[in-house]
């Protein structure tokens, strides 16, 4: 990313936009979600109930699956989804996580709900559903715009200092050349 400054010059001032960082949104389709929230979406209302953990309790335990479960009230109906992710080691010791959706039928419609991301620190899950949720809003970019008021008079200064520098430069030499 280029940190160079745009800038507008006048007669009194200039004014500076400088680009300082490029903040990323929620991506497309995703949805974060706490603990015992309600979010609407649409004619949809998604509450978190928590995680449950399966295979956490054995001794030798070679995965371990997390399921988000989600509570989806519409038209008076309600259903609860369960989308995990599953944590284990690859061929080569590598770790390895899984997304394993779930269902969701809405008048006759199947969507896929997945998990995105897990903030234990949060109580939160990030989940998407790509067909249901709204794309992700753009990226922002976040500017520093700064004035220097008088900015011309410093220029002014330093252009004549340097043109006094060059006229005594080539007085001395005359002189020294005259000796």
């Amino acid at each position: 990313m280029m940190r160079q400054p745009y800038i507008v010059r006048s007669l009194l001032f200039d004014l500076y936009f400088a680009p300082e960082r490029v903040e990323n949104l929620e991506p497309a389709g995703a949805l974060k979600l706490k603990k015992g929230e309600n979010r609407q979406v649409g004619d949809l209302t998604l509450t978190f109930a928590g995680f449950d953990l399966e295979g956490h309790e054995q001794v030798e335990v070679e995965s371990l699956r997390v399921f988000a479960e989600i509570t989806v009230e519409h038209d008076g109906e309600t259903a609860t989804i369960r989308p995990a992710v599953v944590h284990s080691e690859d061929l080569f010791g590598q770790p390895s996580v899984v997304k394993e959706p779930a269902e969701l039928v809405i008048a006759g419609q199947v969507y896929e709900v997945s998990i995105d991301r897990i903030l234990a620190d949060e109580k939160a899950v990030v989940i998407e559903i790509p067909e249901l949720l709204p794309k992700s809003p753009p990226d922002r970019l976040i500017m520093d715009i700064s004035k220097k008021p008088m900015i011309n008079l410093v220029w002014a200064g330093t252009t004549l200092i340097l043109l006094g520098s060059v006229i005594v430069f080539i007085r001395r030499r005359g002189e020294m050349a005259r000796r």
